[in-house]
């Protein structure tokens, strides 16, 4: 593996600073393995001003990560200025890589669309992909209820029977599904939504997808860690790890 001194900057969707780095799953040690210093931001958590986000210069990549909140909704206070910030990353040709709702809003702010799915997708779906070289087809972990549209421009390279699961766009993939899942980043949404008020429903919810989680876990981070490296030789990121393939 190539070693890098490369910045990936993450965002995430949660107030609780001791969560940032929990919610970005596996990506969070496969990133640090491969050289990278990872640094987490909520725009959610900054809604007041409190802090800047990470500056976008000399960031080798951008990550978004999941959310429970709609990419659609304009009346979350901190959505237009995240949005502004991929804005500015694509700009710079920052490459992104948006997971779920973070492949939703990437796709909206290059000009698709997201809306409520018709139905949602919750569990391990079979995915076909039109490109095997950077997406994997096979089973993948969803948990969504929006979904989105390619933007003009943008490349459809993966769909489920009821949704659009990856995209390309310049350097950047817009991903539906979750990638860097775990069964600590299972323990850590569910724990959000504790904290939100999540009844019994929500903990079955969970608690169903557990032990599937469990026996693909390894299997699950192996192919993130193969998306990962496919990603970053897609985006043409400097010192990339070259074992993708």
């Amino acid at each position: 593996m190539i070693a890098t001194s490369g910045r990936a900057v993450v965002l995430i969707h949660e107030p609780d600073e001791q969560m940032y780095l929990r919610l970005a799953g596996t990506l969070v040690p496969l990133l640090t393995e491969r050289g990278y210093a990872v640094e987490p931001y909520s725009f959610l958590a900054a809604t007041g001003g409190e802090s800047a986000p990470p500056s976008l210069t000399d960031a080798d990549l951008l990550v978004v990560t999941g959310s429970d909140d709609s990419a659609y909704d304009d009346s979350l206070p901190w959505l237009a200025a995240e949005m502004a910030y991929l804005r500015e990353a694509d700009a710079a040709a920052v490459p992104i890589l948006g997971l779920c709702f973070g492949g939703q809003i990437l796709a909206r702010v290059l000009g698709g669309e997201v809306s409520r799915a018709a139905r949602a997708e919750v569990g391990w779906y079979p995915v076909e992909s039109d490109d095997t070289a950077l997406v994997e087809s096979g089973p993948w972990l969803e948990f969504h209820y929006d979904h989105f549209t390619v933007p003009a421009g943008g490349t459809t390279i993966a769909r489920t029977a009821d949704a659009i699961q990856a995209f390309t766009y310049g350097p950047h993939l817009g991903l539906q599904f979750h990638p860097e899942i775990s069964e600590d980043l299972l323990d850590a949404w569910l724990l959000c939504e504790r904290r939100r008020g999540g009844g019994a429903s929500v903990e079955g919810q969970y608690e169903r997808l557990r032990p599937q989680v469990i026996d693909l876990e390894v299997d699950a981070r192996q192919r993130c860690g193969r998306l990962l490296d496919r990603f970053l030789v897609h985006a043409g990121v400097p010192d990339s790890d070259r074992r993708a393939s």
